[in-house]
């Protein structure tokens, strides 16, 4: 008897692998975007919790003092600083050195080539132990290279940490850049220069009893427009390389940047930008390229972030807001003063 055989089908033919393939794509295509809204609503979210233990950690500071800290003084010292007490940080409070230069000055980076391992624990401490290559100086940078996650946005394109030169030329080797920048006026459109930034109008000032600025440790009494109108800190946005080869040196190579702690190019009467912003400029200013003039000086201190349509504020009532980009430029100003008496409506 003849028995036949039926034959059994070895796979897909070439059309129907065709077809998967394209389907898997369009699935692919559809989440994508899904995956990424996820992504950034999370990051978002991550980024005003940050802003929110700021806040908190602003009027700790304030319950303790009576006062705001600066937005940063004559040793180059920046408000974040004077808030690691209040953000679990206190091993790093009790090393930097922020006293005003006239009774100590640990700089807050190093002669070139600086330290390659920065330790924060160098033991001397007091006046003498600073400037230059001090142990003070040293633990300032070894700060300056410790990276604290709650002073990043998770959305910022930011590497963990540069090679920076700053004014002069002195170099902190493993600088973390930050996300947030306290605002010190509402007008300005530049702060580069001790005139720039003397007696700004803003939340937070450049304190310099000895020399070229006369500004103060703020109050609550000094916001005038009501904490609930005031910007505290705002989003920086802005890319930057993981080794600068020119920034702030001898006022040439301008960048944006903004870092955690200190600066020595404040310490050197340039580049408050580092600390301090302003919302006299539109919120995510055009990146400008060149090396020097009033569009690059308004880039600079703008603020802007990487999350669609603005940027997250923290206001001084400790309230984070997610302030569009399409607010009116007169609005937005007004939001950066602390005591212009300007009627603020919705934004």
């Amino acid at each position: 008897m003849k028995i036949s055989h039926r034959e059994g089908r070895q796979g897909f033919t070439l059309i129907e692998l065709l077809v998967v393939i394209a389907i898997i794509a369009i699935l692919i295509g559809l989440l994508l975007p899904a995956v990424q809204k996820v992504r950034e609503a999370a990051a978002r979210a991550k980024c005003t919790n940050n802003l929110k233990q700021i806040g908190l950690a602003f009027h700790n500071y304030n319950s303790t003092y009576g006062k705001f800290p600066p937005g940063a003084n004559s040793n180059g010292g920046m408000w974040s600083a004077w808030l690691t007490p209040y953000l679990e940080q206190t091993a790093l409070w009790n090393a930097i050195d922020v006293q005003d230069e006239s009774i100590d000055n640990g700089d807050w980076a190093s002669p070139a080539p600086g330290w390659s391992n920065a330790s924060i624990t160098a033991p001397g401490r007091g006046p003498g132990t600073g400037g230059g290559s001090g142990d003070s100086t040293q633990r300032n940078v070894a700060a300056c290279e410790t990276l604290v996650p709650g002073f990043r946005c998770p959305s910022a394109n930011l590497p963990e940490h540069v090679n920076g030169p700053s004014y002069e030329n002195w170099i902190v080797q493993k600088r973390v850049p930050t996300s947030y920048a306290v605002c010190g006026s509402g007008v300005k459109t530049q702060l580069y220069s001790g005139s720039d930034a003397n007696q700004l109008d803003g939340a937070f000032q450049m304190v310099n009893p000895t020399s070229y600025t006369t500004g103060n440790y703020l109050t609550v009494a000094n916001m005038t427009d009501g904490l609930s109108n005031t910007i505290f800190v705002g989003e920086e946005n802005y890319t930057i390389q993981a080794t600068i080869t020119a920034l702030d040196v001898e006022g040439q190579g301008r960048r944006k940047a903004v870092w955690q702690f200190g600066s020595d190019s404040i310490d050197c009467n340039y580049g408050y930008n580092e600390a301090l912003g302003s919302t006299g400029v539109p919120m995510n200013s055009p990146v400008v390229t060149a090396t020097s003039g009033a569009a690059l000086e308004a880039y600079i201190v703008s603020f802007g972030s990487m999350h669609t349509g603005g940027a997250n504020f923290l206001l001084g009532d400790g309230s984070v807001r997610f302030i569009a980009q399409s607010i009116s430029a007169t609005t937005y100003s007004y939001l950066g003063t602390r005591a212009g008496g300007e009627v603020i409506g919705n934004y």
